[in-house]
């Protein structure tokens, strides 16, 4: 393990800050203040708009082992870079979704991505680079992305 100062620390910590927030802000924090517009321009009831955070919460269920696993032999911030693109084409589907199957879809991939773009991959990340001291890192990370609503919903 790498020897972290405490420069790297706050350097590490405050980048996944940022990144972290917009990866949560992008994706799951933005059906609350866009849910109205999205079923008036899809043509699906509100339930089916926020559906699709359970569909994406059901599909991070499955794809957690795998992204545990990938996180642990291959570094969870390696991952953080790949998959923020595939976070990002979940986007570019969602975009141009144009009924309940696309949306859905959409979904499907930000909750497979989830681990990878964000929870997995940080937080792993964080225990492998800083060991023990991680846990006060990985409270300052949560708390950060908890208020990224604050930040993309204005």
């Amino acid at each position: 393990m790498e020897t972290f100062t405490t420069r790297d620390r706050i350097l590490l910590v405050s980048t996944l800050m940022v990144t972290q927030t917009i990866g949560w802000g992008t994706t799951f924090s933005q059906i609350g203040i866009l849910a109205q517009p999205m079923s008036e321009d899809l043509g699906i009831s509100h339930g089916m708009i926020f559906g699709g955070a359970t569909v994406m919460y059901l599909s991070a269920s499955v794809s957690a082992p795998f992204a545990g696993r990938l996180a642990d032999r291959e570094g969870g911030l390696k991952l953080l870079a790949p998959g923020s693109v595939a976070l990002a084409l979940g986007l570019f589907e969602l975009s141009y979704s144009s009924g309940v199957f696309s949306y859905l879809l959409a979904w499907v991939l930000f909750g497979f991505m989830l681990h990878i773009g964000l929870v997995t991959g940080a937080y792993t990340g964080l225990a492998q680079a800083m060991g023990a001291g991680a846990a006060r890192a990985i409270g300052t990370l949560t708390l950060a992305t908890g208020l990224c609503s604050s930040i993309f919903w204005p």
